[in-house]
């Protein structure tokens, strides 16, 4: 409709060509396309999820024995509570320390001897895993040999000596030996090497 009621504002008195093209021009201007609208920002792309973290692995717990106390307080414990039951833990537990004060040394006996047979127990077993990583661990080389074989005798001669200063000449006495003095180190080193390359095939092929 403002198309049409624009042209008849064309006043009729120009002349026909010219009211032409002016009626031309503004159906032109007017069948333009409009004007292009602002591009829209891209949405921003979803943020991947973090990757969850790897679990914690729990270092084993070191291997010891109960005290002959610990004992007692764990086969008292129960009772001491049933006694107590308006205590808090930590009352509890220095009325355990009070009862465990309080009895003689032959009551405490069956505690102590249990306790010294669970520590023989976890010798004996921290023992075996200890002999376990010494098997498994690489051999030392043919200077290591020699320096664990000779540190109680060079740290006997020099007294004054740090740790540091003792392998300093353990260091210096290598170097000066000669091939055949080294001999049977580099020997024991290579049949301890050949010994655990062998093991750990069997192992890996078992």
């Amino acid at each position: 409709m403002l198309r049409y009621a624009a042209l008849r504002t064309v006043p009729r008195a120009i002349a026909p060509a010219r009211r032409a093209m002016v009626i031309r021009s503004f159906s032109e201007s007017n069948d333009a396309a409009p004007p292009a609208k602002k591009a829209t920002k891209p949405a921003k792309a979803e943020k991947a999820p973090k990757a969850e973290k790897a679990p914690k692995v729990e270092k084993p717990k070191a291997m010891r024995a109960p005290s002959a106390y610990n004992l007692f307080y764990k086969a008292i414990f129960q009772q001491v509570r049933s006694e107590n039951p308006d205590k808090k833990v930590t009352e509890l537990g220095s009325k355990v320390r009070d009862k465990w004060a309080s009895i003689s040394a032959l009551e405490r006996a069956p505690y102590e001897a249990q306790a010294a047979a669970r520590k023989k127990e976890v010798d004996a077993k921290r023992a075996e895993v200890l002999a376990a990583k010494k098997a498994a661990a690489r051999p030392v080389t043919a200077y290591i040999a020699f320096a664990n074989a000779k540190r109680p005798e060079i740290k006997a001669q020099n007294p004054d000596k740090t740790m540091a200063q003792v392998a300093s000449l353990l260091g210096s006495i290598w170097k000066g030996m000669s091939e055949e003095q080294q001999k049977p180190y580099r020997d024991q080193a290579k049949a301890a090497m050949d010994a655990w390359k062998a093991k750990q095939q069997a192992q890996q092929s078992a």
